[in-house]
C-alpha cells in the first residue's frame, strides 16, 4: 500500500519517526520510500472495510483516517485455476452464440439484389414489402450515439450495442436474401441451430417482426426439433 503527503511544516521533525500504518485494529510498520511517500504491506485480514490511517503508536491517528477495503478470496479450482465469476461466464456464453449467429449469416449469404431481373414479379413484390415494412430506423443508430457522446453508456455497453446493432441490420439484410431465392430461413449452423433459435436464446425480441415478415413459420424446428418458443423458454 502507497501513501501520499506531506507533514505540516511545524511536524516536519517527525518525518525520521517511526511509523505504522492501521488497518483496523491491526498495525503494521510503513517505510519511507521518498519524501511524501510511505509504504507497507497490508495485513492479512476478512473481507470487509476497516479504518485505514497512519501512527506513531498504533492508536492514535496523525492522517486523515480513510476506508481500506478488503475483498474475498478467489476460488481455486481442483488445477489451482482460478475459476471464472458467473457473470463472466454468462457474459461469455451469451458471445459465443452471438458469434454462432453472426457466422451463420455472413457465411450463408449470397449477396442477391433485389433489383435482379431473375427475381419472379410476385418475388419481388413481397421482397420490396418486407424491406419497407421493416425499415430500421435510423433511431437506434442515433441513440447510441447519443448515449456516447453523454456519457451514459460504458465502453462495454457500447460494444455490445454496436454488435446487436450489427446483427439486426445484417439478420434483415439476410432475410430479404432468402425471401428472394425462395429458400425461407431453413438454414442450420454446426450445431444444428438457425437464425431463429439463436435469436430466441439471445431474446431478440425484435426479431420475431423480422422473422414473421419474411414469411418464416415461427414453429421451424432445429436439429434436435425443439422451436424458438422452446429455446426462449429454456433460458427464461
Amino acid at each position: 500500500v502507497l501513501v501520499t503527503g506531506c507533514f505540516h511544516k511545524s511536524y516536519s521533525h517527525l518525518v525520521e519517526s517511526r511509523i505504522l500504518c492501521v488497518f483496523g485494529d491491526t498495525s503494521v510498520p510503513a517505510e519511507m520510500v521518498q519524501a511524501g511517500v510511505v509504504r507497507c504491506m497490508a495485513p492479512p485480514q476478512l473481507s470487509g472495510i476497516y479504518s485505514f490511517y497512519l501512527s506513531f503508536d498504533g492508536r492514535v491517528p496523525i492522517s486523515q483516517i480513510m476506508s481500506f477495503e478488503y475483498y474475498p478470496a478467489p476460488s481455486h479450482s481442483a488445477n489451482n485455476g482460478i475459476s471464472a465469476p458467473k457473470f463472466d461466464e454468462s457474459k461469455w456464453n451469451d458471445f459465443e452464440v452471438k458469434r454462432r449467429l453472426a457466422h451463420l449469416l455472413f457465411s450463408t449469404s449470397s449477396g442477391v439484389s433485389i433489383f435482379t431481373s431473375k427475381v419472379s414479379p410476385k418475388t419481388l413484390n413481397d421482397a420490396k414489402r418486407f424491406a419497407q415494412s421493416t425499415l430500421l430506423h435510423e433511431k437506434d443508430w442515433m441513440s447510441l450515439e447519443n448515449s456516447m457522446e453523454l456519457n451514459e453508456a460504458s465502453f462495454l455497453k457500447a460494444n455490445v450495442s454496436l454488435l446487436d446493432l450489427t446483427l439486426k441490420t445484417k439478420l434483415q439484410e439476410w432475410l430479404l436474401e432468402k425471401l428472394i431465392e425462395g429458400r425461407g430461413a431453413i438454414v442450420r449452423d454446426h450445431q444444428g441451430q438457425g437464425v431463429i433459435h439463436l435469436c430466441a436464446v439471445l431474446d431478440y425480441r425484435w426479431a420475431i417482426h423480422l422473422i414473421t415478415e419474411a414469411g418464416i413459420s415461427i414453429d421451424f424446428r432445429d436439429a434436435s426439433g425443439w422451436t424458438a418458443l422452446h429455446w426462449a423458454a429454456n433460458f427464461g
